[in-house]
């Protein structure tokens, strides 16, 4: 396995098979029977990406789980020194991540200290967040909660739905100052309408719509200072709406993506002089 990581003491690998039509389940099969730890499931029928996603949280027997997003590599060093890490810590955290924000610059695991995660500075690093680190029993639970939303199939990054709902109701969360998971092949995803324009939208009317589905709960159980951050999170993402649009315009029709760009920054222009007016 990379890196030698099912021979890491204490770490476990859970492989599920969405009902490949190959060979594959038979090929992991026989890697599994030579190694204790490491256990292949399949799934009878096709359940999706999201549907696996959450399938993976509710069959993961270990404290922790390492969310290996996209075709990524883990890094072997990185996952030994987690287990003296997590114990070190003053309290058990929800999530445990090496990414944030330093200014106008997204950091992967290029610090000295592990330190608390605030909403505000994690919500913006990464749209799919690798190698993020769940705890399990709340990830759990948090399938329980929002498990519908995870569930919805324009919904591409269910690690950062239940990221922004454990840091939303203020959780212990918890900054890596080395990485677990580093950048592989970036290959093709095969989700269809994945980058295209209209899939973008569908991503951005997703995700504004959890967002603001999390904040209105928090609302109601009368937490007003998480429901204030949530909601500067949610105004913050609607910001990136031009963003969201532009790269699904590039994607599909880049000969228009100059075009619109240029509109984008007249019309930034056009409500900075009209609040100025204000």
């Amino acid at each position: 396995m990379a890196d030698g990581v099912n021979l890491i003491p204490g770490v476990d690998i859970l492989v599920i098979d969405d009902s490949s039509p190959d060979d594959t389940y038979a090929r992991l099969q026989t890697i599994s029977e030579k190694h204790a730890n490491i256990r292949v499931i399949r799934n009878e029928t096709r359940l999706g990406f999201q549907g696996n996603f959450v399938n993976v949280i509710r069959n993961c027997r270990s404290d922790y789980l390492v969310i290996s997003a996209d075709d990524d590599f883990l890094v072997g060093d990185g996952i030994r020194r987690l287990p003296d890490t997590i114990a070190a810590l003053p309290e058990s955290p929800a999530l445990i991540s090496s990414l944030f924000r330093d200014g106008d610059t997204v950091v992967r695991g290029q610090s000295d200290n592990s330190r608390a995660v605030r909403l505000e500075e994690f919500r913006n690093c990464c749209s799919h967040l690798p190698g993020v680190i769940l705890n399990t029993r709340q990830a759990q639970q948090g399938c329980e909660i929002i498990g519908s939303m995870l569930l919805d199939p324009d919904n591409y990054y269910p690690q950062c739905c239940l990221s922004f709902l454990f840091l939303s109701y203020g959780l212990p969360c918890v900054y890596l100052p080395w990485e677990v998971v580093a950048t592989g092949w970036n290959l093709q995803s095969g989700i269809s309408r994945y980058s295209t324009l209209e899939g973008r939208w569908k991503q951005y009317q997703f995700f504004v719509g959890f967002m603001a589905a999390v904040a209105a709960a928090l609302k109601a159980e009368g937490r007003s200072e998480e429901f204030d951050l949530a909601m500067k999170q949610l105004e913050i993402e609607k910001c990136y709406l031009f963003k969201i649009i532009g790269t699904g315009i590039q994607n599909e029709r880049p000969e228009f993506s100059p075009y619109f760009a240029a509109g984008a920054m007249e019309y930034a222009e056009f409500v900075k002089e009209s609040q100025a007016r204000e």
